[in-house]
């Protein structure tokens, strides 16, 4: 069964992603709604700042497909790395 953060972003089972996604997302969403003048610039605002890191998850569960259906997984923990390495960053 998927959580909440699984189904709102899909990423790869072995990114183990979802939740924190979520997480993040309430946070951003939390911010914008108090910086924002009304709730459709703010909603605006969220996607924008969400856009890019909800793509890297997107990108590396892509690849992370790739590489299983071709045989390659061993090159899977590279990318776990580098993805859990750019979800480090602060929001």
């Amino acid at each position: 069964m998927q959580g909440g953060g699984d189904a709102a972003h899909t990423p790869s089972p072995q990114l183990v992603s979802g939740a924190a996604l979520t997480i993040e997302d309430a946070v951003v969403l939390a911010e914008e709604l108090a910086r924002a003048p009304d709730t459709l610039e703010a909603l605006q605002s969220f996607g924008k700042r969400r856009y890019d890191r909800a793509g890297l998850v997107v990108e590396a569960s892509r690849e992370i497909a790739r590489l299983e259906q071709a045989g390659r997984q061993t090159e899977v923990p590279g990318v776990l790395g580098r993805t859990h390495g750019a979800l480090a960053a602060p929001i």
